[in-house]
């Protein structure tokens, strides 16, 4: 006699069938087992022991998926059966500024473009504080000890400076687009 076993907490039914021991003149059952057959398997589902135990029936399985959040894209892994949250989506958002809109991921260009901006904004303060302050310093140094001509080349040397500056971290392109990517 065929039989196949349950986990007794979802009720998931391992479709792999095992054979019963007779014994004694019955057959010995292991407990959280049934004796009908399953539904056969089916790709992205479980199948699950009916409530009433009678039956088998599909449950989605979504188990080991990755889902991102509709609302800012926050990744989980799903652990347990069932269909997925409605605030859930298989799709990956491509950046770290898509917006869930009308089922789809779109980039924000408005805020992409933000944060490029901040961020060649904080480099540059960086490093002119860090190279060209000083010799701005300097040069207000010398000014103030009469000696022009070298405060005159620290002046030159920070502005030659600072356009480096400006040269390798160039202010990010404003966006054509809309703020979506969309016309």
């Amino acid at each position: 006699m065929k039989y196949w076993q349950y986990e007794p907490t979802t009720k998931e039914v391992n479709l792999s069938p095992l054979i019963a021991i007779f014994r004694g003149g019955i057959y010995h059952l292991p407990q959280h087992s049934i004796t009908f057959e399953p539904l056969p398997q089916k790709m992205g589902y479980a199948v699950l022991l009916s409530n009433q135990g009678n039956k088998t029936e599909y449950v989605e399985d979504y188990r080991g998926v990755t889902v991102f959040s509709q609302r800012d894209g926050h990744a989980i892994e799903i652990t347990e059966l069932g269909p997925l949250p409605e605030i859930y989506t298989e799709q990956k958002p491509t950046t770290a500024f898509d917006e869930w809109i009308n089922g789809q991921w779109i980039t924000n260009l408005e805020k992409q473009y933000q944060y490029d901006y901040n961020q060649v904004d904080d480099v540059r303060r960086a490093l002119f504080t860090q190279y060209v302050d000083p010799l701005l310093a300097e040069a207000s140094i010398k000014k103030t000890q009469d000696l022009k001509e070298e405060s005159a080349l620290y002046v030159q040397q920070a502005l030659a400076l600072r356009q480096k500056i400006q040269d390798e971290n160039p202010w990010p392109l404003l966006p054509q687009e809309s703020a979506y990517g969309m016309e």
